[in-house]
């Protein structure tokens, strides 16, 4: 977690990846309280965390927000 918030900080991208939905919904748990922007989800949201729904990149296209990824989560 501290790697990534760090990365983050100085400017830096992170691209987090996972074999499980949930292990990438507890990242984002923890991510999320503390910087909610820049986050994109990508996955089914039927398999993801409801709460993480808005973070995907469809929610994103529909609201006609420009996404600039700083955390992208894959499955």
């Amino acid at each position: 977690m501290e790697i990534i918030r760090q990365t983050v900080k100085r400017g830096g991208r992170v691209l987090v990846c996972s074999a499980s939905h949930a292990a990438v919904d507890n990242l984002m748990a923890r991510l999320v309280g503390g910087m909610n922007k820049g986050i994109i989800r990508i996955g089914h949201p039927a398999k993801m965390d409801r709460k993480h729904v808005k973070y995907t990149l469809q929610c994103m296209v529909r609201k006609k927000k420009k996404p600039q990824a700083q955390v992208i989560s894959l499955f």
